[in-house]
């Protein structure tokens, strides 16, 4: 019998008895056995999962701004001296050596060469600058020129239009069109300033007020640190002014009592600023433009700003700006011994709150000649400039 796993066949043969002797015979039985191998194929499954995550402003912020605050009450004197700053302070001036000469106050423009005769100037409180907010990526927002709510909190580069900065009502197409052709007083008509009317109170009295030219102020805004970084391109105007009782002895009209003392308002109604009595509604006389200077803020940074002069043996010692010339006056702000100045910004923190947080931006720039041999003389021009600007920082 043969039994095969797999298919099974049975065989039955034919039973035969025979009397008389039995023969036994014994059958070998063979068993065989198939082996049967299975093979199953499980289908393999890849799954890629991408986790993407996007963060956005809150909703119906559109809108950045930074509006200055209080700072230093003291900015110094001539040196930074006589009076010397007072805390708090946003940064400091050094020497060859790397040791601290004198403290810059918070909120405080300081400008020239070592051979600058003027004195620091507060930046003053309560102006507001407003940027839009143009497109983002994570948390940062780009942002750019902004109409604001009206000149004095704009950020937008000049009309296309022109007249003379020496007599506004007059169209202008060249210099040559304006009173006694002073040199860069046919300028395209301002849309925004920036800041307060800074007063230059030395030999020579004079007002400087900042107007934002092309293409406006611009940069971007970290939401989550409140960290910026902007470049805002300026257009100076410099009056030659007189400081008499009239405009509260100051170089730059001044708001006293909510009224304009001096300048082209002389005796009109005025708001009196948060923190000094600087203001844009107070403006010196057209017929006493001087002369533009171009600035470039760039960048105004919550980070940290330095600026580093060459050293001997190098020619060009103590001199820190290109277009200042070897034998020119060294060092910074009235002391020639300066060869570094640092200004230290501060982050105001997170803004998506929709709050205001205070925060510090600051910049070091080069300032060029003006057109103007006694105002260069006394103000140190060409030559470095310093700024902090202490302000409240807000999305909205």
């Amino acid at each position: 019998v043969t039994t095969t796993t797999g298919a099974v066949t049975t065989t039955t043969g034919a039973v035969t008895t025979t009397t008389g002797a039995v023969t036994t015979t014994t059958a070998t039985v063979t068993t065989t056995t198939a082996t049967v191998t299975t093979s199953t194929t499980i289908p393999t499954t890849t799954t890629t999962t991408t986790n993407t995550t996007t963060t956005t402003a809150a909703p119906g912020f559109t809108k950045f701004s930074f509006t200055t605050v209080a700072g230093s009450p003291t900015c110094g004197g001539v040196g930074v001296n006589t009076p010397a700053s007072v805390a708090p302070f946003s940064g400091g001036i050094f020497n060859a050596a790397g040791t601290i000469v004198r403290n810059l106050g918070a909120n405080c423009l300081y400008l020239g060469s070592g051979g600058s005769a003027t004195p620091s100037n507060t930046n003053g409180a309560g102006t507001q600058t407003i940027l839009n907010i143009v497109s983002q990526s994570g948390d940062v927002l780009n942002v750019g020129p902004s109409a604001g709510m009206n000149g004095f909190t704009c950020s937008q580069g000049p009309l296309a239009t022109k007249h003379c900065a020496n007599a506004l009502g007059t169209a202008c197409s060249s210099d040559a069109n304006c009173p006694a052709a002073v040199v860069g007083s046919c300028q395209f008509d301002p849309r925004c300033n920036f800041g307060a009317p800074i007063p230059v109170q030395a030999a020579v009295a004079a007002c400087a007020v900042n107007t934002i030219i092309a293409p406006g102020i611009s940069g971007t805004v970290n939401q989550a640190t409140g960290a910026a970084s902007l470049t805002v391109p300026l257009q100076s105007y410099t009056y030659i002014t007189v400081s008499t009782a009239s405009n509260g002895n100051s170089p730059c009209p001044q708001c006293l009592a909510g009224v304009c003392m001096g300048g082209k308002r002389n005796g009109l109604a005025c708001a009196q600023p948060a923190g000094g009595n600087f203001t844009l509604e107070c403006q010196p006389n057209d017929s006493e433009f001087l002369g533009p200077l171009t600035v470039t803020l760039g960048p105004l940074t919550t980070g940290n700003s330095t600026m580093q002069a060459p050293v001997a043996p190098d020619p060009r010692d103590g001199l820190f700006c290109p277009t200042q010339t070897v034998g020119s006056s060294k060092g910074a702000f009235g002391l020639s011994v300066i060869r570094r100045i640092d200004e230290n910004g501060a982050n105001p923190g997170p803004l998506t709150d929709g709050l205001g947080h205070n925060g510090t931006l600051t910049s070091i720039f080069c300032v060029p000649a003006s057109a103007s041999g006694t105002i260069n003389a006394q103000a140190g021009l060409p030559g470095p400039g310093g700024v902090s600007i202490t302000a409240q920082f807000k999305l909205f």
